[in-house]
């Protein structure tokens, strides 16, 4: 004889008690997600008051170096304008991005908003991540071309 109900097998990854059945964690998740999100936001905009130093720094020295060369200024602020939003400005957009879903998601604690908060994470250290290699290439490349300068250097 068979009995009636089999016992389950243990799965990990399902809750076994009735509060948490949704799969969103509750109780102090939502004061640490809110504490990370205040964080990302100041973080945010020490980026973005960074980048705009920067900038600033940089137009006023080719502005005063420029001997009337508009257009070689132009340019350098063009060039650094450009690195600048990409090493300040995308990460400081992606990160008050992140804050806000952190934000979203101590407020409301549902699995959609957990999910974007996931998904916003994962694209604010996927693009830090590749900025990273990608500056970490530069300085090999000047280190290359530094050691081989003063290597065939005839002094």
């Amino acid at each position: 004889m068979e009995p009636e109900n089999p016992p389950q097998a243990f799965n990990p990854y399902q809750p076994n008690d009735a509060e948490n059945v949704s799969g969103v964690p509750t109780g102090n998740f939502s004061t640490s997600v809110k504490e990370l999100s205040r964080w990302q936001y100041f973080f945010a905009v020490l980026l973005i008051i960074g980048l705009v130093l920067m900038i600033g720094i940089f137009v006023v020295s080719m502005l005063i170096e420029s001997n009337n060369d508009v257009t070689a200024a132009i340019s350098g602020m063009v060039c650094m304008g450009s690195f600048g939003l990409i090493l300040y400005g995308l990460p400081a957009l992606l990160l008050w991005r992140a804050a806000t879903s952190a934000k979203e998601l101590a407020n409301g604690n549902t699995q959609i908003q957990l999910e974007n908060f996931a998904s916003t994470q994962v694209k604010f250290w996927r693009v830090l991540g590749i900025i990273a290699l990608i500056v970490m290439a530069f300085y090999a490349i000047a280190v290359v071309v530094v050691v081989a300068g003063f290597t065939f250097l005839d002094v």
